[in-house]
């Protein structure tokens, strides 16, 4: 399901396959505190990889200054959400980038376990949360995709905040 939306997000058409365009330089930045961020990021990058684009997959944790978003065709922004928040090196980053994200096809990717769920205030909640993800950026992404994390309670530390 994610994949056949970022694929409608790169496809100038609904149908196809995602070998069927030609390759385009692909950048997925993520910020990830548990790690199921990270997971999801290698995902769509093993598979945007396989269908031959250029792929660059970066923590955004590690991001270099002079990573500049324009540089890419495509841009994904991936960030869990733990207490409402997404990684401030993830918020941190956008901030900085919000006019060049603006001016390239770019898209969110919002990570968290109330997207798994069906209950119409945990969906009110995460528009709620990528609304102020913007207000707090200066970017509105067009495209937000809602994916489900994972919750790990033998693994998980209670107390981290």
């Amino acid at each position: 399901m994610m994949l056949r939306a970022v694929w409608q997000m790169l496809s100038r058409q609904e149908t196809g396959s995602m070998h069927e365009a030609s390759a385009m330089n692909i950048l997925i930045l993520y910020g990830t505190t548990e790690g199921q961020t990270r997971k999801i990021a290698q995902f769509m990058h093993d598979r945007l990889d396989d269908a031959d684009h250029r792929v660059t997959l970066i923590d955004a944790a590690a991001a270099h200054g002079s990573l500049d978003p324009r540089a890419f065709d495509v841009v994904f922004i991936a960030a869990s959400l733990h207490m409402e928040r997404y990684q401030p090196a993830v918020t941190g980053f956008v901030h900085r980038h919000a006019n060049g994200l603006s001016h390239v096809k770019a898209a969110f990717v919002s990570v968290s376990l109330a997207a798994a769920g069906h209950d119409e205030e945990d969906k009110t909640g995460l528009q709620k949360c990528v609304a102020e993800f913007a207000r707090t950026t200066g970017w509105t992404p067009k495209t937000v995709l809602h994916v489900a994390g994972a919750f790990r309670f033998a693994q998980y530390d209670f107390f981290k905040s």
